[in-house]
């Protein structure tokens, strides 16, 4: 595993990685009593469900030992790494600990859970248009070709939908046949850390740096945009934390990493929530990392202990609010006790916590109706999420919230009951099961649910269907983190604080939102013309994806068709008489159809009924038969034509169909 990684960031950036990052004087610096080692030996591994085939117990024997191999595997890396060069003196040495540099591809077949789920029903109709609509809303659109889409669009609903869903940090699913993943490494720190050496603003302690890598995984043809999308969920929604409070860059990585890998381990929902409520970024986001019970006294807040059940498991205590505020509560908040996160100077905050026993609650505690045990916080959280997945209002709550954050923000009624109903039904909380099976039923392809995109999903859906290449991905920033914050929907600074991200319906209602998307495509229409790049030697080339005729000709009738499904996902429903006309112009002749169909009154108004008329049908006739000269042996036709499209998607991005989704 370790020498995977090496291979994949060279062996002397390995080693001095090694060497910035074992440090066992140091490591557990503020232990200073026998109870120090206790908790050494008892702290939890960072990822549990990914130990737990290996070790087969949570004991803390069994712990002890998988801190003694680490300990010993890092060592020998370490010495044969060789001493650090360079005048003489003691070193420095970080505290950081070893980051996740490296995903397992994990075994995620859900196809036996999904045989217990009964309420969602399969949707029967099924092709590549709905294979957009579900890349649109899982994936942020993706950088699949056209190929893969009409591959998963022959296949059966449940068949495509378990190769397009997975959590996985690399999909193989989303490769062409024969191609070659550039990764070893999908976490978000291993990818800062090969990034990082081209441009620092993806380091791990840059000032955005986790929002720099997450926007670039999300837009690369080699990285799972499933992935990307649930970890948004998950870190800057559902489990939020923002990195405009005391939160670190590093400690968001880590969280980020930690989720995902529980995730797509196959782990049951209560560890991933556990993963998260232990971890040094939710402790540094609230505070608790203070609360301490110390000469029978608990010293602290209850703000986490509150939003643990409220946030992070649907619980609300409505059946006895005032039990629930003066019992669950505060108790959860002595659970919380003796996390420790503590400031090292020139470091700053480490990225995982310490689980003390001195400071912490010693006893059991009453919490949700139940006794909740526990030797330290990471024995007693552990022990509370699988009592509170289990709680009633969890299973009433928690897959409504899933649901709509992720695709149906107005989820209510029957559909909720039904969302509701699967999850009661799946044996193992998984999420995975969940979001394929309301992928592929009925319920997602509801004509009652619509989903509006925020700032941040739109903006990738067009820039992941606007790219063909990953050299223009690479040399192109489509979307920026800076950018994103000016509309207030930047990743991990969510703009409600721990409440989430900005949503769909806010950015709908938003004029500066608005004016924003009127000025990329009219103003900014060169960032879709954009047709090449000499210094890169990078040329745009629609003709790859773009529909032919039997004749092998590029008709302007069928790729404009094309173009609409490419962005809007909706299967031409909405592509009418005005969309088609302003279309096909922009594509045939590079002008708008007020323009080309009369010069000298370009702005003329034009209705449906003057449309219907035989001077406009036969100007439309003439369009429609067109051909777009995509594959002209002459370079300058081929780039007009190329830029001719990019016309046709700004305007077909600024109609009111790309700022929202209906099912």
């Amino acid at each position: 595993y370790l020498a995977e990684f090496q291979v994949a960031i060279g062996p002397q950036t390995f080693c001095n990685s090694l060497r910035e990052r074992v440090d066992f004087q140091n490591m557990y610096r503020t232990n200073s009593s026998i109870n120090a080692l206790v908790d050494l030996f008892t702290s939890p591994p960072l990822n549990l469900s990914l130990w737990q085939p290996h070790l087969g117990t949570r004991t803390p024997e069994a712990l002890a030992m998988k801190h003694l191999f680490t300990i010993a595997v890092l060592s020998v890396f370490a010495l044969a790494c060789g001493g650090k060069g360079g005048g003489g003196g003691g070193n420095t040495t970080s505290l950081e600990s070893v980051p996740l540099a490296l995903s397992g591809g994990f075994e995620d077949s859900t196809e036996e859970l999904q045989k217990s789920i009964e309420t969602l029903d399969p949707v029967l109709e099924w092709d590549s248009s709905r294979v957009r609509k579900v890349l649109h809303t899982f994936a942020f659109g993706s950088t699949v070709s056209e190929s893969k889409i009409e591959e998963w669009g022959a296949m059966e609903a449940s068949e495509a939908i378990a190769q397009m869903i997975s959590f996985n940090a690399i999909n193989p699913a989303f490769l062409e046949e024969g191609e070659r993943n550039r990764y070893k490494t999908g976490t978000l720190t291993g990818l800062s850390m090969l990034w990082e050496r081209q441009d620092d603003r993806y380091g791990i302690s840059s000032w955005n740096g986790a929002a720099e890598v997450w926007i670039r995984a999300s837009m690369d043809a080699h990285l799972n945009p499933v992935r990307q999308r649930m970890g948004l969920l998950e870190t800057n929604d559902h489990m939020a934390v923002h990195l405009d409070s005391e939160v670190e860059g590093r400690q968001v990585f880590r969280y980020y990493d930690e989720i995902m890998e529980t995730l797509a381990s196959g782990a049951e929902y209560h560890e991933v929530l556990s993963v998260a409520a232990l971890s040094a970024a939710v402790a540094t986001q609230y505070n608790h990392r203070d609360n301490r019970f110390v000469d029978g006294r608990f010293k602290g807040n209850e703000d986490f202990a509150r939003e643990y059940h409220q946030l992070f498991f649907g619980i609300l205590g409505v059946d006895d609010p005032e039990r629930h505020e003066k019992v669950s509560i505060v108790n959860t908040a002595r659970a919380l006790t003796d996390i420790q996160v503590e400031w090292v100077r020139d470091f700053g905050l480490p990225d995982t916590p310490t689980f003390g026993m001195e400071a912490h609650y010693p006893g059991d505690l009453e919490i949700l109706g139940n006794n909740v045990s526990g030797g330290n916080a990471f024995d007693k959280i552990v022990h509370l999420s699988e009592e509170a997945i289990a709680h009633p209002e969890s299973q009433q709550n928690l897959p409504v919230l899933l649901v709509s954050k992720l695709a149906d923000p107005a989820l209510g009624g029957e559909r909720a009951d039904r969302a509701r109903e699967a999850w009661k039904d799946l044996p193992n909380k998984s999420v995975l099961a969940l979001m394929r099976s309301y992928a592929a039923s009925d319920a997602f392809f509801s004509p009652d649910r619509f989903r509006p995109w925020s700032v941040l999903e739109r903006e990738l859906i067009i820039a992941n269907r606007l790219t063909l290449t990953q050299e223009e991905r690479d040399r192109r920033r489509m979307v920026t983190g800076w950018e994103l914050m000016q509309l207030d929907n930047a990743p991990f600074r969510p703009v409600h604080e721990v409440f989430g991200s900005l949503r769909g319906d806010e950015a709908l209602e938003s004029s500066h939102v608005f004016a924003k998307a009127w000025k990329d495509s009219t103003r900014g229409v060169w960032s879709f013309t954009h047709s090449r790049d000499e210094e890169a030697r990078w040329n745009k080339d629609w003709s790859v994806e773009a529909p032919l005729d039997a004749s092998g000709r590029y008709i302007v009738e069928a790729v404009g068709a094309w173009l609409w499904d490419r962005f809007i996902a909706d299967g031409g429903k909405h592509y009418g008489a005005f969309e088609r006309a302003q279309v096909m112009a922009l594509l045939a002749s590079g002008r708008d159809y007020g323009l080309f169909f009369d010069e000298d009154h370009p702005e003329a108004i034009y209705t449906a009924e003057d449309l219907g008329g035989s001077a406009h049908q036969l100007r439309l006739r003439d369009l429609s038969v067109s051909l777009l000269a995509l594959d002209s042996t002459d370079p300058n036709v081929r780039r007009r034509a190329n830029e001719r499209v990019g016309l046709a998607i700004a305007f077909i991005v600024m109609t009111p169909y790309m700022f929202a989704q209906e099912g």
